[in-house]
């Protein structure tokens, strides 16, 4: 079986799950979702904070609205990027064995997103060149440490007694953990620390990198490039 969309192995488990949700929406919720796509500053991935607050007026809780949105995503990018049509997109629902009022109900949503299609194949080519090559950062912990300054370490046989019970000070160490995704899908965690001072140079160059990429973007909008 050839379709479309799908190609001779078919839809995937997790689709069929998803396109159930889908399916399931009423027709107010699907002018919703199509109004957001409309709108939204990033239809790539929305945000928890995003999702939470966009579920409020669906039947379905936020990480089945973001199933739902990465399922629309998916179809606008195929329907773009394999120069479809809705038609063909109805027929390969309608061989899938889906009944005909609900292909018609997301023939209609298609026809209300096609406007947004080809921003969401561009944002999708946007994040696989962002994230292509080097482990992409997913997600970053920061816990502040304070840590006490003895006169002398613990561990060493030649600590000195009366040393190793002064408290003479405190440091505050930053922890840093850095979780990522790989090309090949696997999930990597690293952590490092930086002490305060480092701390403040990090900051000063994120800061002046930021401002850097602010002059790339004007010299773009000047030069047209």
């Amino acid at each position: 079986m050839q379709l479309r969309l799908f190609g001779s192995t078919g839809p995937t488990p997790a689709f069929k799950r998803d396109f159930q949700l889908l399916a399931r929406l009423s027709d107010p919720e699907l002018e919703s979702l199509s109004k957001w796509f409309a709108n939204a500053q990033n239809s790539v991935s929305p945000g928890d904070a995003e999702l939470s607050a966009l579920s409020v007026d669906f039947s379905v809780n936020p990480e089945e609205l973001g199933r739902v949105i990465a399922l629309l995503r998916f179809v606008l990018n195929s329907w773009r990027e394999l120069e479809i049509s809705v038609e063909d997109i109805s027929k390969d629902l309608t061989t899938l064995g889906y009944d005909s009022s609900t292909v018609q109900k997301i023939a209609r949503l298609l026809v209300s997103l096609e406007g947004s299609r080809d921003r969401v194949h561009r944002a999708v080519l946007r994040r696989a060149y962002e994230t292509s090559g080097l482990p992409t950062i997913d997600d970053v912990n920061l816990v502040w440490d304070i840590r006490p300054v003895f006169g002398d370490f613990t561990y060493s046989p030649e600590s000195r007694p009366g040393a190793v019970l002064e408290l003479l000070d405190y440091v505050y160490v930053l922890i840093l953990e850095f979780e990522a995704s790989r090309a090949d899908g696997k999930s990597e965690t690293s952590s490092l620390q930086l002490s305060e001072e480092e701390f403040t140079k990090l900051a000063d160059a994120l800061a002046r990198a930021k401002q850097q990429l602010d002059v790339l973007k004007l010299n773009r909008q000047v030069t047209g490039a």
